[in-house]
């Protein structure tokens, strides 16, 4: 329904920060699982959720003298959430004794190639979605090519590609 739409864009638009958080930490919670750490991510999990809970609770009602933000709260919490579990799993990647393959010095490149990977597939679902909207309708009424238009999302992406890449290799270096 467009009350469902109404509501749901924004939401998905905010939520979708938390995309490039979860799949680093999905995929380190899956490499600690992998060398029998597994209480690690779980605690971690449960502490995003509990965070999660509290923060939607407090975003989406307005309380502690927060305005109601309802779907968007739920958004901002979920946000909130992510971004702390992220942080819990690159903390105890750093600082905690692991196998000596899975260091941070010689994982950095393959979670920068992965994370790349999931940029290029969340700009990509980001254009699909986009082109079914307002994309045509920019590319029909601008002088633009179409391929300046691919060109101009792909660039966007590029400082965010550079700042992950030189975090997680100067992670691997000081590791």
């Amino acid at each position: 329904s467009e009350r469902l739409i109404e509501l749901g864009a924004p939401y998905l638009r905010i939520v979708s920060i938390s995309y490039i958080f979860t799949a680093f930490s999905m995929a380190a919670s899956t490499m600690l699982r992998s060398i029998n750490k597994t209480k690690a991510p779980m605690l971690f999990t449960i502490i995003s959720v509990f965070i999660n809970a509290i923060c939607n609770y407090i975003f989406i009602f307005g309380k502690l003298g927060v305005p109601s933000l309802l779907a968007n709260g739920a958004a901002i919490g979920t946000i909130i959430a992510r971004v702390v579990e992220f942080l819990l799993i690159l903390f105890y990647l750093i600082f905690h004794e692991l196998t000596p393959q899975f260091e941070m010095k010689y994982l950095a490149p393959g979670i920068v190639v992965f994370s790349q990977s999931f940029l290029a597939l969340f700009v990509g679902l980001l254009l699909a979605v986009d082109r079914s909207t307002s994309f045509l309708t920019r590319l029909y009424v601008s002088k633009a090519k179409s391929y300046e238009f691919i060109f101009s999302y792909a660039i966007a992406i590029i400082p965010i590609v550079l700042i992950q890449s030189i975090l997680f290799f100067l992670i691997g270096i000081i590791r």
